[in-house]
């Protein structure tokens, strides 16, 4: 198992804010429980977590796949703040439904960067080894 890089935790606080920041910008609109557009989001998520993660390795030069470990640091830290967030503040919303949903969605891409980091880690492996 890797070592922890407690770099990443000023890191992960960064990408935690800046979607917090993104919610609260357009958070009426589209983080509602039943709007169009929220199951959108969800989706993009995913190429937008694939080019994060290839972003983060460039900036950190850390090879994708030594990724998973930094990732798993970056996204404790994301979880552990949207906990507070969600327990003790109305950061994602006014209302309840808008908490939830923003609040579902930070999981969500946590869940994704973990998932897209370990297939990217493996596949960057694989490549290797055919080397």
């Amino acid at each position: 198992m890797r070592q922890l890089d407690l770099r990443f935790v000023p890191i992960g606080i960064a990408v935690w804010l800046a979607f917090l920041i993104l919610i609260r910008l357009i958070g009426p609109t589209v983080f509602t429980i039943g709007s169009p557009l929220l199951p959108i989001f969800y989706v993009l998520a995913i190429p937008i977590t694939i080019v994060t993660i290839y972003l983060l390795s460039a900036v950190t030069r850390v090879p994708i796949q030594d990724m998973p470990m930094p990732v798993f640091v970056m996204t404790f830290t994301a979880l552990l703040l949207d906990g507070i967030a969600v327990g003790f503040t109305s950061m994602y919303g006014e209302t309840h439904d808008q908490i939830r949903a923003g609040a579902g969605f930070l999981l969500w891409g946590g869940g994704m960067g973990l998932v897209c980091t370990l297939l990217l880690a493996e596949r960057a492996r694989a490549a290797q080894r055919q080397k």
